[in-house]
């Protein structure tokens, strides 16, 4: 069970946005699936490519056909913890999320 955090920038915001945090369960079935193992959001889903795992770092690409978006990202993981960004393009406007993510321990069945 892993509690992630999600801080999104966006240039030219007068107000920044405030952080999202979210509790999920990953099983080895999910690691092994590039589209479950990267955050997709299932209302705008996207397609991975681009998964490539290298030591502790997972980074991948992003096609988003039903908003036009395109992406890419990159965490990096500890034991117990990982950080890292996404990049997302809509038109000529990029946004940024910072995701930090904390181990809480075994889901509960």
């Amino acid at each position: 069970k892993w509690r992630t955090t999600i801080q999104m920038e966006m240039p030219n915001m007068p107000v920044k946005m405030p952080p999202f945090t979210y509790e999920a369960c990953v099983t080895e079935e999910d690691l092994k699936d590039p589209q479950k193992s990267v955050p997709n959001d299932p209302k705008n889903p996207c397609k991975v490519t681009d998964y490539k795992i290298s030591g502790n770092t997972v980074t991948w690409t992003m096609d988003c056909p039903k908003t036009k978006t395109k992406g890419e990202g990159e965490l990096t993981f500890t034991d117990t913890t990982f950080d890292g960004a996404v990049q997302m393009t809509i038109g000529e406007q990029t946004v940024t999320s910072k995701y930090l993510g904390k181990y809480l321990g075994a889901c509960e069945k």
